[in-house]
């Protein structure tokens, strides 16, 4: 997602919404599929003097419609080691977001598409679309709960370490449906964060209907101010995963609880420095007598450091169980960095660069996946509703297996416009 400049008066809300989604992501992936945008375009949201975007005021509600359209060269559409095949994607994404952040009570809420298509592979092209809201009410002066949902039609990437690679059936598309409540609140020094989420997971071609599974997730965060904006926290979260069913050869329940805790600093906005990252460990048990639990070392967090007003330095890391139907595999540990540099080069000229490096480890099998990529989007605003930019991506894979490396190389134009 790439957010546009906002009115001065709407940023609060939209930061603290994104800041909250990182402090409290999930320690432990329900899914894996592949995000190659960035986690929050912090230098991106700030205003620029005769390019803000004009939106649509009914009362109090603002809504911002905006349209981009890209056309982009990939050299490897379905990520394999041989018989590599390069295309021409085009892609067309609307989207709409509509909020209103005065009072006590505050909502935002967005309906998105992407339509895709490739010039000479059209078994590949998909649609995917999508709606979410989120509602947050104080009801106290130190007592805030939220409450939001939705619902997507996703497109797997083909270079998921999880994806199955079969061309005939055309791209692997899944629903997804979650819910969240959250209450959090604080007396003096002390806070209290709780959180409970559900997610389901539903691929629509039938090849994948043992890669269904409902996630039940509960986080409950324990803070401690140490000094302005800087908080001590301890957090203890379980997630359940119910696999709807089960494994295609063995027959064995494929589900699992995961139960672990984080000690950290949670850092509030308002310096140079903010965000938060905890560290831990976990423990996962398997439903099944046949299966062996293990523990491992827990890590999740983003740190956002802003020495300049119009430059920002992104750090995202993650280390823990993720979801897996692997054959042979009793569970799967992912570790994940990525470092992102967002910069104002001039008034309207911004530029995004990231470097991403992802760890897959299997349990009860030897594979063993390593990927490393690189992002570039450079963006020139034209106007108040029109920019154009040039995006490109380099990623590499190696493992022990050969059939699971592969290169690919992305580079093409996107016109953005908005309202």
């Amino acid at each position: 997602m790439r957010h546009r400049a906002a009115s001065a008066s709407r940023r609060p809300l939209a930061a603290a919404i994104a800041l909250a989604g990182l402090v409290s992501a999930p320690p432990l992936g329900a899914q894996s599929v592949e995000d190659d945008s960035g986690r929050l375009q912090s230098v991106l949201t700030l205003e620029r003097e005769g390019y803000q975007p004009r939106r649509v005021n009914i009362g109090t509600t603002v809504l911002t419609p905006e349209i981009e359209a890209s056309a982009v060269y990939d050299s490897n559409i379905y990520a394999a080691h041989d018989h590599r095949r390069s295309d021409v994607l085009t892609t067309l994404r609307p989207r709409i977001v509509g909020e209103d952040d005065e009072g006590r009570l505050r909502w935002r809420g967005q309906m998105s598409a992407e339509l895709r298509r490739y010039a000479s592979t059209s078994r590949e092209n998909s649609d995917s679309y999508g709606a979410s809201a989120r509602v947050a009410a104080d009801l106290a002066s130190a007592v805030t709960i939220t409450g939001g949902g939705g619902y997507r039609r996703a497109v797997e990437n083909r270079s998921d370490p999880e994806v199955r690679q079969n061309p005939t059936l055309g791209p692997p598309l899944f629903d997804v449906a979650n819910g969240e409540l959250a209450l959090q609140g604080g007396r003096g020094r002390l806070g209290l964060s709780l959180k409970g989420q559900v997610e389901k997971y539903d691929f629509v071609s039938s090849f994948n209907n043992d890669r269904d599974f409902t996630s039940y997730r509960g986080t409950v965060r324990l803070r401690y101010n140490v000094a302005p904006a800087i908080n001590g926290f301890v957090q203890a979260y379980a997630n359940q995963r119910s696999f709807r069913l089960r494994d295609r050869v063995s027959g064995i329940d494929r589900d699992g609880r995961t139960l672990g805790g984080l000690v950290g600093v949670q850092i509030d906005p308002g310096g140079k420095l903010r965000g938060d990252v905890g560290v831990g460990f976990f423990r996962y048990r398997p439903s099944s007598a046949t299966l062996k639990g293990f523990s491992g070392f827990a890590v999740d967090g983003t740190l956002i450091y802003t020495p300049r007003d119009r430059i920002a330095f992104i750090l995202d890391v993650f280390r823990g169980d993720v979801a897996t139907v692997r054959n042979g595999a009793s569970g799967r540990i992912d570790s994940r960095l990525r470092l992102a540099i967002q910069q104002e080069i001039r008034h309207n000229l911004l530029s995004s660069v990231a470097f991403r490096v992802r760890r897959t480890g299997y349990r009860g099998v030897s594979d063993r996946l390593t990927t490393i990529g690189g992002d570039v989007d450079l963006e020139y605003l034209i106007n108040r509703r029109l920019s154009v930019a040039f995006v490109g991506q380099l990623v590499k894979r190696t493992s022990r297996t050969m059939a699971e490396t592969f290169e690919r190389a992305r580079a093409g134009l996107e016109l953005r416009i908005r309202y």
